[in-house]
């Protein structure tokens, strides 16, 4: 307050320190020239001494005035207090969305770590699929070849047993012949004793 009183002092008659404050709220402000000089008009119905008349250096900075003072009227105690009631409506509004956010982040999080953690299982089953088709692919080659062996191994007793039994036929065959040659040599020694007799 020093500095301005300082750089404008006190003049007879005219002070520029308001002793008070007009409420524009519900106030109309409109152009009036006074005795051919730029003016504005603030009225209302609670004012008891008449209307206020203000003076400009030009109408430009009359307008402007105008304009200013006509947007501050719509700055009302009401207005403040709902233009807060949004703005508090707002907040929370904001910190409702924030945490629906947060939560359906969380949630995706949630639901990608168990799709990854479901995606390594389906992985491991399928690691332990495929080593279980290569066993049963060496069970199956192994399998193949006991069967083969096996077929091999009964061809070879067939064989044997053939051998076998045309071994037997040819014992039996020389067994015979060895009968009939002892009978033979027999026969011959009998009648060479009958013969060495009737000499």
């Amino acid at each position: 307050s020093s500095g301005i009183n300082a750089e404008w002092p006190l003049r007879p008659g005219f002070n520029i320190h308001p002793k008070g404050v007009i409420p524009l709220a519900g106030c109309s402000i409109e152009n009036f020239d006074d005795i051919g000089k730029p003016c504005l008009k603030i009225t209302h119905a609670s004012f008891k001494t008449g209307n206020l008349v203000l003076a400009a250096r030009n109408p430009e900075e009359r307008d402007n005035w105008v304009n200013v003072l006509r947007e501050c009227s719509k700055v009302t105690w009401n207005n403040a207090q709902l233009g807060a009631a949004q703005i508090k409506l707002l907040e929370e509004n904001t910190a409702k969305i924030n945490k629906e956010k947060t939560d359906y982040i969380e949630k995706l999080q949630a639901e990608a770590e168990l799709r990854k953690h479901e995606e390594g299982k389906k992985e491991e089953l399928e690691i332990l699929a495929k080593q279980l088709e290569e066993e049963k692919s060496k069970m199956e080659d192994i399998a193949n070849k006991f069967k083969e062996e096996k077929e091999m191994t009964h061809q070879e007793l067939l064989d044997a047993m053939s051998a076998m039994k045309s071994l037997d036929e040819e014992r039996a065959k020389m067994d015979n012949e060895r009968e009939e040659l002892q009978q033979n040599l027999k026969k011959m020694k009998k009648e060479k004793s009958t013969d060495w007799t009737l000499r």
